[in-house]
């Protein structure tokens, strides 16, 4: 995933396309990126978290008025906190896949 982050930083010109993807997924019912042409969830998380786009903001709130039963927007938003819970997750998760590089 952080290949992907990595990329976003990278190309600006990939920002609208994964936007685009971001919202497919945030516009399901499903909202965890499983059907063709969404995005993973996690990996909207984690770009929320690493890049802070502010065109984040109204996909969520569209996520949040689509669907205002369900609460997984509010994990998204959470994402925007420098002191995202999950962020211990991903950053393990970065030092392991940087580990096996090394070992390569």
């Amino acid at each position: 995933m952080f290949s992907a982050i990595d990329l976003l930083r990278e190309e600006d010109g990939l920002r609208a396309e994964f936007l685009v993807r971001a919202q497919t997924t945030m516009s399901t019912v499903d909202g965890w990126g499983t059907e063709a042409g969404a995005t993973p969830l996690e990996l909207i998380e984690l770009a929320i978290h690493e890049l802070r786009w502010p065109e984040f903001n109204p996909l969520i709130e569209t996520r949040r008025s689509l669907f205002p039963l369900d609460i997984r927007h509010l994990d998204l938003l959470a994402a925007f906190d420098r002191d995202w819970t999950d962020r211990e997750y991903y950053r393990r998760y970065r030092s392991h896949r940087e580990e096996g590089r090394c070992v390569r």
